[in-house]
């Protein structure tokens, strides 16, 4: 299957009923490298965010990350991997207070290849001790959803 070569992706950001403010869509359009490379940093710089957690009874202090970069590196990687190469990718990224979702309207992975598929994305998260990956299919009709919870400790 040849690599799909441009894409279109939306970042949207769901605020909290007490915070009605929303920044407009940030929208990345053209080649793929390049908007993936785009959409991850606007992601980093905007929306990813570390909590520090300090211990009275030692000096160190936990440091929390309430989506890690490398999961959602990952999870972009699958929307675009198992992508429909026909068209351009397209690819949506929701993000709320409680979770990271990402969209891939024209992906044609199946829950029985989503195991596999997300074996790295699963290890990026585990490996900061992060809630697992949820994926979701609608039968008979392409696309899936990949829902990145925040961590417990940077829920503030």
């Amino acid at each position: 299957m040849p690599a799909p070569s441009s894409a279109h992706l939306t970042i949207t950001w769901l605020p909290a009923p007490d915070r009605p403010y929303a920044p407009p869509p940030a929208v990345f359009s053209g080649p793929l490298p390049r908007v993936l490379a785009e959409a991850l940093d606007h992601i980093d710089r905007n929306y990813l965010d570390v909590t520090v957690i300090k211990h009275g009874d030692r000096p160190e202090a936990t440091r929390v990350a309430n989506f890690p970069l490398a999961a959602v590196r990952e999870a972009l990687a699958v929307a675009v991997a198992h992508a429909d190469t026909s068209d351009p990718v397209v690819v949506d990224v929701t993000i709320s207070p409680a979770e990271l979702c990402v969209h891939s309207p024209t992906s044609h992975l199946d829950p029985s290849q989503a195991e596999a598929a997300l074996r790295p994305l699963t290890a990026a998260l585990l490996s900061r001790i992060s809630p697992p990956p949820r994926f979701a299919t609608n039968p008979g009709i392409p696309g899936f959803r990949l829902h990145l919870p925040i961590h417990p400790a940077a829920r503030r």
